[in-house]
């Protein structure tokens, strides 16, 4: 999305996983990387590498001084993070579904959860069913879409 809306021809570099691109981002082999903030965090608090933005609607509240893409006029890049989803069987009875809804709701409320996500920039938004289906849907064109005007062919 930066790419494409920065216009700056960058050559995307897949690796198979972060640890592998932020050893060649320290080690100076490529020039920038997307990473997750709990990856980053010590890193760019240490000084060995700079935060340049962040993709999200808001700072990071673990690294205040990165501001967003948006903030930095990048209207398009802006990407609400990844979907960390509870799902169960189709046929689990709606008594057992809305016991375990209950208790997800619960473990999500708790201090010592709270902080953990809040340390790994994880916002939890619990959306039921239908709505979590509706965002799926959303994200799924939005990647669709750029897929489609990135040019980048998906053999099969």
């Amino acid at each position: 999305m930066f790419n494409k809306s920065a216009k700056l021809g960058m050559l995307n570099v897949p690796y198979k996983g972060e640890s592998p691109a932020l050893t060649d981002l320290l080690g100076g082999q490529i020039d920038l990387a997307l990473l997750t903030v709990a990856t980053a965090r010590a890193h760019i608090q240490r000084g060995t590498l700079k935060g340049l933005a962040v993709i999200a609607p808001a700072r990071a509240p673990s690294l205040p001084g990165v501001p967003t893409f948006q903030e930095q006029g990048f209207k398009e890049v802006n990407w609400t993070g990844g979907w960390y989803a509870f799902m169960a069987p189709a046929k689990v009875p709606a008594d057992v579904a809305a016991r375990l809804v209950k208790e997800l709701h619960a473990i999500g409320e708790d201090a010592g959860m709270r902080k953990t996500m809040d340390d790994l920039n994880i916002t939890v938004n619990w959306m039921d069913g239908p709505e979590f289906a509706g965002a799926m849907k959303h994200d799924m064109e939005v990647w669709r879409t750029l897929v489609q005007t990135s040019g980048v062919v998906i053999e099969r």
